[in-house]
């Protein structure tokens, strides 16, 4: 009883902790609009005007092609409900997700490695990581990151506790799959990350093969439903299916990248061959909108969606023509920066800060000295100082969990013969969360990368280089520790 006081206390004290801190962020410096929250709120405007959005003549002029209607349709609703504060009113709803989602990082880290202690500093970690500077941001990724995050969390805790869900509950799941899809449609190829860990619990919990599938089934077939609806939707409204037209400029980014790299395909596609060259403009979307997009629809007809298609065979032929350059571009994406997403509070603060008022709170390089000496900045020293700290504890934690997940998994499979559902379920899910992290890194780095599209995977990643870190304590020292949670 005692305990379970205690427990209780220690998750509302940290918890209480990201809360100050959140809402002295949001007080300080708003809500904060990036670039992308003007096609966002574009897209919303048009749901609240009429309904002429809904019939769509020209897709190329239309946000509502463009953007999946998830995030949209939740601004909409700010909107509707606060129409002074209604970005206000999205990022208090988009935290409260957020400290949902961070409960079950919580619950997740503790019923992995039964440390309190342990929980509380992951719990921490994640409250005051890129969770707290995108839950501010008028941006899709904060909710759906907390869908997903709350949806491998869950699945985790069950598969270790060994508990059987009903289909309901299953279909429950695929459901809020479908929910984080409409944030970001990029969730149609990335659901199959989570395939896995479906699998491996109902072969853990499930008595007969066809259970077992049904199980699969149950969660996989709500994610399939909305999928075709939503293409069925759009070819309702526009003649075409589709989810969306993102692919027009998102599947053009790896062409432009080899263009960089002194690789013309632009010159070698026949009917890009005749176009002028990229704008030398920060703005790869527009370059491409300007260029590639203005032509194919001017020179040969194009709609936007045939746009799109012509881009997805552009990557195609890209690794088909060019595969080492093609792997060498998707291994460049996988940068240093990644590996210090796991601790970072006080990185956050500054890119809090960055983002919100165009200047950083660390000295410019080469400055530290000067700044301490002449303007006696301690606070910048102190801040350096601090971030090195939890850049050491980061890539520490990425190193435990992207080299000691698969030793731990092939010692598993040696030790078991190979036979999953032997597996020590601690082990397993360290594993799958492996596979997923990567699926992630892999999808995005073949076409264009942002550390915050990494955001549902980090808790996942961080808490397995945790656990495999105490693993093999463990392993190395018995005596020193006990082999058996407590």
């Amino acid at each position: 009883m005692w305990k379970q006081f205690t427990d209780q206390a220690g998750l509302v004290t940290i918890l209480a902790l990201i809360l100050v801190f959140k809402a002295a962020s949001l007080t300080l410096y708003g809500p904060i609009h990036m670039p992308d929250s003007a096609g966002y709120a574009q897209f919303a405007d048009l749901i609240l005007a009429d309904n002429s959005w809904i019939f769509v003549e020209d897709l190329e002029r239309n946000a509502s092609s463009f953007r999946i209607i998830g995030y949209p349709a939740f601004l909409a609703l700010m909107k509707a409900i606060s129409p002074g504060t209604w970005d206000w009113l999205a990022v208090s709803v988009q935290g409260v997700f957020s400290l949902v989602a961070t409960v079950y990082v919580y619950r997740l880290a503790k019923v992995l490695n039964a440390s309190l202690l342990i929980a509380l500093c992951a719990t921490f970690a994640h409250g005051l990581g890129q969770a707290f500077m995108l839950d501010q941001c008028i941006l899709s990724d904060s909710l759906n990151a907390s869908f997903l995050i709350i949806l491998a969390c869950y699945v985790g805790i069950a598969i270790i506790d060994c508990r059987r869900p009903s289909f309901v509950e299953t279909a429950g799941l695929g459901t809020l799959m479908v929910a984080a899809f409409l944030m970001r449609e990029s969730g149609n190829y990335l659901q199959v990350l989570y395939w896995p860990m479906i699998g491996y619990w109902a072969l853990r919990v499930m008595d007969t093969k066809l259970k077992t599938v049904m199980m699969l089934v149950a969660f996989v077939l709500p994610m399939f439903l909305g999928v075709e609806a939503y293409k069925s939707w759009n070819q309702m409204r526009t003649g075409e299916r589709f989810i969306t037209t993102g692919a027009s400029t998102a599947m053009f980014f790896p062409s432009v990248y080899l263009e960089q790299r002194g690789i013309s395909v632009f010159a070698n596609d026949p009917l890009l061959k005749d176009m002028g060259p990229l704008p030398q403009i920060p703005s790869t979307v527009q370059a491409l909108r300007t260029t590639v997009t203005s032509h194919l629809i001017q020179e040969h007809s194009f709609t936007i969606l045939d746009v799109a298609r012509h881009g997805y065979t552009m990557f195609r032929d890209n690794w088909q023509n060019h595969p080492l350059e093609m792997l060498a571009l998707t291994v460049s994406h996988i940068r240093r920066d990644q590996t210090q997403l796991f601790v970072m509070p006080i990185g956050t603060l500054d890119r809090t800060v960055l983002w919100a008022t165009t200047r950083s709170t660390f000295p410019a390089p080469g400055k530290l000295w000067g700044n301490l000496v002449n303007d006696y900045r301690v606070d910048q020293v102190l801040m350096v100082a601090g971030r090195t700290v939890e850049r050491l504890v980061s890539m520490t934690l990425t190193l435990a969990f992207i080299i000691g997940a698969p030793v731990l998994l092939l010692r598993e499979g040696l030790r078991e013969r190979f036979t999953i559902h032997r597996y020590d379920p601690t082990v397993a899910l360290v594993g799958l969360y492996w596979l997923m992290c990567w699926g992630y890194i892999l999808v995005y780095a073949m076409i264009h990368m942002e550390v915050r599209y990494l955001m549902p995977v980090i808790p996942l990643s961080m808490i397995g280089g945790i656990t495999a870190l105490i693993i093999f304590g463990k392993i190395v020292f018995p005596n020193l520790l006990n082999s058996e949670k407590t």
